[in-house]
This record gives structure tokens, C-alpha cells and sequence, in this order.
């Protein structure tokens, strides 16, 4: 809360101080009464009054954050970074660190965060932890924003730390899951997002993170049980029905996926996501040129989709078109550097080419990252032999019966603040 105080003293405060101060108090007043309104959402109501504080108090920082934040629930991003970067300039040293942190946080996660300017996000974020060292969201907020860039251990990490800070904060179970999720530790993930539900059972994004993780499993009907709870809750979320979509290819039923996929593409022509789903639908029914148009179009909308390369490159191998899948390949891993299944499929084309130590090397990271993913053993065993290296490859193939292959391929949902 923006506060003055008033310092009592046997002297008079001059006029222009005293219209200053009063000015001050009726600002700190809308100011207040404008947080309140936006905490009911009536938005409308805490512009009018955050205009109003400024008006009395074109210096009140907080006031800039606030009605930023108002502006940004009214999709109007444009008007919310302005009034965000205008409160950093003005530089406040509020005794309460978290409004110091708070701009800082906000144009950090969700403006250039929902851009994917990823290091403009961690920039922002950084000084906002700097400022407020306990600001747990911030915490979650970078740690989403690098499990965005695939730096999913750097993730989790910011994500204990908020979740030890702020241990009712839904959306870093959520996050954290998230990110669990992608380096194949799906029961922790699980465990979790069940935490992420139980918190905020109205949140869609953790209902469907929890059904691809079930999804993992080949839990089917709990998996598109939950993804059916994430539509319901928001039938115009266009993720949600990108991920019903996934977990219907992985059902073999690719028509049902196209339906979610083109819905996704009609409420959100510019979601890179949606292309995605489309073109793995499409791989899936067979159509491989119009999969390849539509990973094309996620690539165009998106250059950093890095699963997008990926699967373009799955492609590619089918085509016997090692050279295209492996250059496809090396962006997916230079973007996200712990993806297994990048490195995974990089081997497949290496060893196409017979470059065996190199696709070994590929095995061997993918083992690193997920040491529980057979494929990656057994496919090192296959280099092994063709090494004439017995031993390891005995031991390979011995390994390589801990568990069944994961998909590793899922679209899953982070979210910032």
C-alpha cells in the first residue's frame, strides 16, 4: 500500500508542502480503492480510480503498476507495459519490497514472457527477486519462463524455492509439474499438479497438464477425463483443446485431434501451439505434406517451438532425409538444451548416416537427462554391438529393460504470475 507519513513538528508546514501532502493522502486513497475494485474484477472502476491518483500524484508508482496490471486483465498489453516501465523509471523505494518488485515481475512474466522474449523475461526477473528476495511468485515466474527455454533443472530449482516461500502458490505446483514433466519424471510431476488442483480446482492449465502426464502413462481415460475438465472450465481456451488434441493422437484417433486442433486454430489463428497439434495430427493420420505445412507454419510463428523442429525432423527420418532431420535437430537442442527426445531422434539420424560415435554420444546425454527411458538404452546397446563393444552393449540391452519408452512429446502448459 502506498503510504505518506506525516512527521509531527511545533512548525507549520508552508502551504504548497501541505497541498503536496494532501495531495499525496487522496492519491494513496484511489489508489486503495482502485486495488480493491481490481481484486473484485471490476476493472473499469480500478482504472477510474488509479487515473485519479495519478492525477493528484503523477509520481505514485504503485499507482503505474496497478492500473498496468488493470490494463493487462483487459487485454490491452500495449497500455500495461507502458505504465509498467513508467513505475520502474520512476525507481520507488517503497519500505514494502514486493511493490519495489512488483512492476519489475509483471512486465518481466507476462509481457515479454507471453512474447517469448525470454531474456528480457529473466532480466526483468532477476531485478525483481533482487529487490525482494522473498517474493516467491517472482521466484515462480522465472522458474516458468525457464522451463519455457527448456532449462528444466534451473526451472525447478526456482520453483522449490517459490513453493518454500509461498506454499500455497497453485500455479508453482503447477510450474513445477510442468517442468517435472519434461524431464520424464511424470509421478513426481503428477504429485504435484494433484497439489495444483487441489489448491485452484478452477484452474484449467493444471487439469490438463495432469491429464498429458496420465497421458504419459497410458492412462487414457484418466488422461482425457481431465482434459475434459480443462475445456469445460474454458471451452475458448485454445490450449486446452490443443492438448485434448495430443492425447487423441496418442489414442489413435487422429480425426477427433484434427477437429480440437482446427477449433484451437479458429480461436487463435497466430497460436503456434495449435499448427503443432495439427501437423502431429496429420503426421499421425499419414498426410506427412500436410504435417510438414503445418510445422512449417508453427516454425514461421513461432522460430523458438523447438518440439516443432523435432517433430519436422521425425519427418525428415521417415524420408530417409537424415541431413534436413539433423540440422532440424540441432536448433531443437541448441533451444532446449536437456529435450531427450531431441537428442534421442539426433541419434536415430546419426547412426542413419553411420556416424556411430556420434549418435552413442546422443544416447549416452539422452541416458543422462532420463535414465529411466529404455529406447535410449537399447539404442545404445545397437551402437555398442556395432562397435564390437560387447560388454557395454549386454549392459545397454540389460538396462534397457527398466521401463517402457515415453512419448516425451506432450504439450504441456506453464503459466506465469
Amino acid at each position: 500500500m502506498h503510504q505518506s507519513r506525516w512527521r509531527r513538528s511545533d512548525q507549520r508546514l508552508q502551504p504548497p508542502d501541505l497541498g503536496r501532502r494532501l495531495g499525496e493522502l487522496r492519491g494513496a486513497a484511489f489508489y486503495n480503492r482502485g486495488t480493491a475494485y481490481a481484486h473484485k474484477s471490476d476493472l473499469d472502476a480500478a482504472v477510474k480510480d488509479f487515473n485519479a491518483a495519478l492525477r493528484l500524484d503523477p509520481s505514485f508508482a504503485a499507482a503505474y503498476t496497478g492500473r498496468g496490471t488493470a490494463y493487462w486483465l483487459r487485454g490491452k498489453p500495449d497500455l500495461a507495459v507502458a505504465d509498467w516501465s513508467e513505475a520502474i523509471r520512476l525507481a520507488p523505494n517503497y519500505p514494502n519490497r514486493y511493490l519495489n518488485s512488483l512492476p519489475y515481475m509483471n512486465r518481466g512474466a507476462l509481457y515479454y514472457g507471453g512474447r517469448r522474449e525470454f531474456d528480457k523475461a529473466i532480466a526483468d526477473l532477476d531485478e525483481a527477486i533482487r529487490l525482494d528476495p522473498r517474493n516467491g511468485r517472482a521466484f515462480s515466474n522465472r522458474g516458468w519462463v525457464l522451463g519455457q527455454q527448456g532449462q528444466y533443472q534451473r526451472s525447478i530449482a526456482d520453483l522449490d524455492i517459490a513453493i518454500k516461500l509461498t506454499p500455497n502458490l497453485a500455479k508453482a505446483y503447477n510450474n513445477r509439474g510442468y517442468a517435472l514433466g519434461r524431464i520424464g519424471q511424470v509421478d513426481q510431476a503428477i504429485s504435484d499438479l494433484d497439489m495444483a488442483i487441489r489448491l485452484d480446482p478452477g484452474d484449467p492449465q493444471a487439469w490438463s497438464n495432469r491429464g498429458l502426464m496420465y497421458d504419459e502413462k497410458d492412462q487414457f481415460d484418466r488422461a482425457m477425463s481431465d482434459v475434459n475438465e480443462a475445456v469445460r472450465l474454458n471451452p475458448k481456451w485454445a490450449e486446452g483443446l490443443v492438448n485434448r488434441a495430443v492425447i487423441a493422437i496418442d489414442m489413435k484417433q487422429p480425426e477427433r485431434a484434427l477437429a480440437d486442433a482446427d477449433q484451437a486454430i479458429r480461436l487463435d489463428p497466430k497460436m503456434a501451439r495449435a499448427y503443432y497439434a495439427r501437423g502431429s495430427a496429420r503426421a499421425s493420420a499419414g498426410q506427412a505434406d500436410l504435417a510438414v505445412a503445418d510445422l512449417n507454419a508453427c516454425i514461421r510463428l513461432d522460430p523458438k517451438f523447438g518440439r516443432a523442429y523435432v517433430k519436422r525432423a521425425i519427418l525428415g527420418i521417415a524420408r530417409s532425409d537424415y541431413a534436413a532431420a539433423i540440422t532440424d535437430l540441432d536448433e531443437a537442442i541448441r533451444l532446449a538444451p536437456e529435450s531427450a527426445v531431441a537428442y534421442l531422434n539426433r541419434g536415430v539420424a546419426l547412426e542413419h548416416q553411420r556416424r556411430f560415435d556420434k549418435a552413442l554420444a546422443d544416447y549416452l546425454e539422452v541416458i543422462r537427462l532420463n535414465p529411466k527411458l529404455a529406447v535410449a538404452h537399447y539404442d545404445a546397446g545397437g551402437i555398442y554391438r556395432e562397435l564390437r563393444q560387447f560388454d557395454q552393449s549386454l549392459a545397454s540391452f540389460s538396462a534397457g529393460s527398466i521401463r517402457p519408452m515415453h512419448r516425451l512429446t506432450w504439450i504441456a502448459v506453464s503459466c506465469a504470475i
